[in-house]
């Protein structure tokens, strides 16, 4: 009696210690997420919150603007509870805490607090009539994977920043006015500016800042970005109609981009927007800013820091293209080394992917690295590969002693080695440099794929031979006079 007694007891205490095992908090703060925030989105342990329109790399509160959402996402497990504290007392004023939908589960607010509870893997918070601001966010995952598994890297495909001049975009006047010249001009403050307002009058006309024809056949997960600012419209329902963002895939014609977001009133204050392209990945594809006006009014738009982002790679249409390097993983750089005759070195580079699962050194004094990588930040020796004496990015000297830590995600770009010494096998990665940390590389501009011996000025674009000023050949800054 005893021993059963006793064996039953063993057996709950398990069950509880398991249940209590499986449940993982995780508690976003501003300032400390604010280094490796988005503008719309922050990640965490395997938790990612992003807005459809907002901020989320402030210091001191997260923003989801009115009619707007926050998705809470998980990868580690069934979110089940979601708690948040707003800057103001009452949930149902302007920055209180008191979302009005929700996708699934339920909702409730009292005071500065609000609380969702129920079981999902993605929860879908809209604001009503008002702005919600909070100063923290925690999740509740119950779940049995306690280590969140790394995600894809998203790399910068293809950019232009308006700011420096106007890129490989083409402008394209459908209507232009007796007496207008352009519509859109290039600023060095406020990037590409579109107005058909001249001496005082409004005009009536329509033109379109158009991409090159960028190929994502390599892409997946894509998104845009930009940032804006609109004056002198009408009202904001013109201004949603004569400022729009379109997309071109393959042969078919233009379509309107929905997910733009606008400012709430009308300034010179700029506003960041990003939209998600899933229609895009693997395709050809252009992008356009479409601005119209009136003869009754004539607004005026700025656009600058266009960005498109994604995994994987994606080239110009046209361009001459740099000799393409293979992107492998921890495991298939492994698998590739595995065939190598022992003391062999791969003749050609590769870009491996990887999250830092332990450090060797890193040494100023010689300006590198030497630490470990795997797929999984649980992997076991045999599935980790050694990176040895790595430059920084840039393929520059590390002169920052903490420039990596265990849990990174990065790029490394080199040749592949099956070191051998004293009958030891150690698969490396050699003659080597970080091409990216936490999809953070040196080279604006620059993405996986691409074989880092062009010139490239300081913003990231491609520039000739006749280029005057400091540049970036082969990773590394160069005077071309």
């Amino acid at each position: 009696m005893k021993k059963s007694l006793r064996f039953s007891l063993l057996c709950l205490f398990t069950l509880l210690a398991g249940s209590m095992a499986a449940e993982t908090t995780v508690t976003f703060i501003p300032s400390e997420t604010k280094p490796t925030a988005e503008e719309t989105s922050v990640s965490k342990d395997g938790i990612t919150l992003a807005v459809s329109g907002g901020f989320m790399n402030r210091d001191d509160n997260y923003r989801t603007y009115k009619g707007q959402t926050l998705t809470v996402s998980s990868t580690i497990g069934k979110i089940t509870k979601i708690t948040l504290t707003s800057t103001v007392d009452d949930p149902t004023a302007n920055y209180g805490a008191g979302y009005s939908e929700w996708s699934t589960g339920s909702f409730t607010a009292n005071g500065s607090e609000g609380v969702w509870t129920g079981e999902a893997d993605e929860v879908v918070l809209t604001a009503g009539d008002h702005q919600v601001r909070a100063t923290v966010y925690t999740v509740t995952v119950d779940g049995d994977q306690v280590n969140p598994q790394p995600q894809p890297t998203e790399v910068q495909l293809y950019a232009e920043n308006f700011t420096t001049d106007q890129g490989k975009f083409t402008i394209e006047d459908k209507s232009l006015p007796e007496g207008l010249d352009y519509v859109w001009v290039q600023d060095s403050r406020y990037g590409m500016k579109a107005t058909a307002y001249l001496s005082g009058e409004n005009l009536a006309a329509e033109s379109w800042l158009v991409s090159p024809v960028i190929d994502l056949t390599k892409a997946t997960e894509t998104s845009i970005s930009f940032s804006h600012a609109l004056n002198y419209f009408a009202d904001l329902d013109h201004a949603k109609d004569e400022a729009t963002v379109w997309v071109k895939i393959g042969s078919a014609d233009w379509t309107k981009l929905d997910g733009v977001t606008y400012p709430e009133t009308f300034s010179w204050t700029f506003v960041d927007s990003k939209i998600n392209t899933p229609a895009c990945d693997g395709k050809k594809v252009q992008f356009a800013f479409r601005y119209k006006s009136t003869a009754e009014k004539a607004g005026t738009w700025e656009v600058k820091n266009f960005v498109l982002k994604g995994q994987g790679e994606a080239k110009v249409e046209g361009e001459d293209q740099p000799e393409e390097v293979k992107t492998v993983s921890t495991t298939e750089a492994l698998a590739l080394i595995a065939q190598l005759a022992d003391g062999k070195t791969t003749s050609e580079n590769y870009y491996v992917t990887g999250v830092v699962v332990g450090i060797e050194e890193i040494s100023v004094d010689y300006g590198n690295a030497t630490f470990t990588i795997a797929d999984n930040a649980t992997d076991g020796a045999d599935k980790q590969l050694k990176v040895f004496r790595a430059k920084g990015l840039n393929n520059e000297k590390i002169d920052d002693p903490e420039i990596i830590e265990v849990g990174n995600n990065v790029v490394i770009f080199g040749k592949l080695q099956k070191y051998v010494k004293d009958d030891v096998v150690t698969p490396e990665v050699s003659s080597c440099y970080i091409y990216s940390i936490n999809a953070q590389s040196g080279i604006k501009g620059l993405t996986a794929g691409e074989r880092p011996t062009l010139l490239y000025n300081l913003n990231g674009q491609k520039v000739d031979a006749g280029y005057r000023g400091i540049v970036v050949k082969n990773g590394k800054k160069v005077l071309m006079k």
